[in-house]
């Protein structure tokens, strides 16, 4: 049998929301939606930004696009039209860690649109490190931790009013929902510590 073990959980994403936006200069009241990563198309950043324009203007919903994208066509324009309405953070370049850490403190939740991704995700463990719900494509590995897990919401993949929903419904959440993600993030996070490796490592090779 083949298993895949989930990228480890690192420390330290559990920053402070409102400094981390304060840096960013985004406004405390907007439901901020992290899109994280490099921009190969396969990663779904199109589908995400189609999504939050079918979204009304006067919608909470805040793209925060951060990791060098360079996108062109449809998705750079549907950008631009994003940061111009205010509706966008879009840091195209070279993360550092430190600024990695402050944009997963910063944002509501994770997006993770891929398309016929089949592996595990660094996304994934860090959104987890930071306690923060995930949007993920209900297909392979990443969909079925999220629903074994209860570790966010769920969409078809590629389907983008099905990803506008699924956003929309996120940004509506209260706090008392949103609770049960964080709690779920959380013991993810533990589970798959880098401690948690470790301990497991030690204890299969002292058990030969």
């Amino acid at each position: 049998p083949i298993f895949f073990l989930p990228d480890a959980c690192p420390s330290g994403y559990d920053g402070d929301t409102l400094a981390a936006r304060t840096q960013l200069e985004i406004l405390p009241d907007r439901k901020v939606f992290l899109f994280y990563g490099t921009g190969a198309r396969r990663k779904g950043l199109h589908l995400a930004v189609e999504a939050l324009l079918q979204l009304p203007p006067a919608s909470p919903a805040f793209l925060l696009c951060a990791g060098q994208q360079n996108p062109t066509g449809k998705t750079a324009a549907g950008l631009a039209q994003l940061v111009r309405q205010n509706r966008a953070c879009l840091l195209d370049r070279y993360v550092t860690v430190a600024e990695e850490k402050m944009c997963f403190a910063a944002s509501d939740a994770v997006l993770l649109p891929y398309l016929n991704h089949f592996g595990t995700s660094g996304v994934l463990s860090r959104a987890m490190s930071a306690g923060k719900p995930v949007i993920v494509s209900d297909e392979q590995l990443l969909g079925r931790l999220t629903r074994e897990h209860q570790l966010g919401l769920v969409f078809p993949s590629g389907n983008v009013p099905a990803l506008a929903q699924s956003l929309r419904q996120m940004a509506q959440l209260s706090a008392a929902d949103v609770k049960p993600f964080m709690v779920a993030a959380h013991r993810y996070a533990k589970t798959y510590s880098r401690a948690a490796f470790r301990t497991a490592l030690l204890r299969s090779l002292s058990a030969r």
